[in-house]
């Protein structure tokens, strides 16, 4: 059973998370008087919101954790938002934003990430297994802690400013994706591929399903349009 305190502290900085890449979305519409801003701006704002609430939602009625027939529910989850974000992230609309944004801003946002420290915690309450908690816990604690030190350098245009913020970003995709691999691997159902005690369930639950099915994959976009921008617009 996850810990009360566990809620707060999952659903506060997500939604705080997503309300500041809102914020700056909005900022740069309205800075750079794109076409549209208005509309632009609700459009982010109601799709975020509502993304948030869906996963609250479905993840309440444990959707994500009963039986499946081949594959874990949740995963079907994953393959909707890679989608999804693949279409968000080759968006001719949301490539001119990110191109206008401050991306030190962009990047300084996911200090939200030394919440990572949860995944320790969870872990020495035994309720996690140690081979998802410690690579999870401590890459978001490193990408959190350094995360406004980096969009600082980045921001002050010291010389090696811009080639530490690629190379963060890179890191902060990496710690996402060995996140969601050894998450999905030690996920109970239908097979566990790696034998866990415990496995990570507890992610097809609320409130711990906001971070896969939406932190994660927002953080995801973010590292990638920051990418975007620091290599000139080229193959990230």
């Amino acid at each position: 059973m996850i810990p009360d305190i566990f809620i707060s502290i999952l659903f506060t900085p997500s939604f705080s998370f997503a309300f500041f890449v809102w914020l700056i979305a909005h900022y740069t519409l309205v800075k750079h008087r794109m076409e549209g801003a208005g509309r632009i701006s609700a459009t982010i704002a109601l799709t975020l919101t509502c993304w948030f609430v869906l996963v609250i939602v479905i993840s309440k009625t444990r959707l994500f954790a009963i039986n499946p027939l081949f594959a874990p529910n949740i995963a079907f989850g994953f393959l909707l938002l890679f989608e999804l974000l693949r279409r968000v992230y080759s968006s001719k609309t949301i490539q001119r934003i990110a191109e206008n944004a401050p991306i030190a801003l962009l990047m300084g946002i996911q200090i939200y990430r030394i919440l990572g420290i949860s995944f320790l915690t969870l872990y020495s309450q035994n309720l996690l297994p140690a081979a998802f908690a410690i690579p999870a816990g401590w890459g978001d604690i490193l990408v959190g802690v350094t995360a406004p030190f980096v969009a600082a350098l980045y921001y002050f245009g010291k010389p090696y400013g811009k080639k530490l913020a690629i190379i963060w970003n890179y890191v902060g995709i990496l710690d996402l994706i060995v996140a969601i691999g050894v998450g999905t691997l030690a996920f109970p159902r239908p097979i566990q591929f790696m034998h866990t005690t415990p496995s990570t369930e507890l992610f097809a639950m609320f409130p711990m399903a906001i971070v896969p099915l939406f932190a994660v994959p927002l953080s995801f976009v973010l590292h990638m349009l920051c990418l975007r921008v620091l290599k000139g617009n080229g193959t990230v």
